[in-house]
């Protein structure tokens, strides 16, 4: 798809503009011009959702990392506990109890 620009497009006509066409020159100006504002309306907002994005991923990531760091001082606590089994189905320590929960808490990368 080819970028075309039409406020361009519209000024021209209206500074080559001659007699007998219909379209007023500044009626070509003023759709000009709000097409310009338009853009700058679209550009605005497409830069203000991307840092909010961008915000929200970066909490997002902080929100796992917190988990996963409760998860893992839990998991510890869990096999410190008397009476606990040191074996889950084969699984032992506080890897072993996140592995039997089904938790990635002790991956080196959770960024997968």
């Amino acid at each position: 798809m080819t970028d075309i620009d039409h406020a361009a497009i519209l000024r021209q006509h209206a500074d080559t503009r001659r007699r007998g066409h219909s379209v007023n020159p500044e009626v070509l100006r003023a759709a000009a011009d709000e097409i310009e504002r338009l853009r700058e309306e679209l550009t605005a907002s497409h830069e203000s959702h991307g840092n909010e994005v961008g915000a929200l991923t970066e909490r997002l990531a902080l929100a796992i990392h917190e988990r996963d760091e409760a998860r893992r001082m839990l998991c510890e606590e869990w096999a410190k506990q008397d009476g606990l089994p040191l074996d889950w189905q084969g699984r032992r320590g506080a890897e072993g109890m996140a592995e039997f929960v089904k938790w990635d808490c002790f991956k080196e990368n959770n960024n997968d």
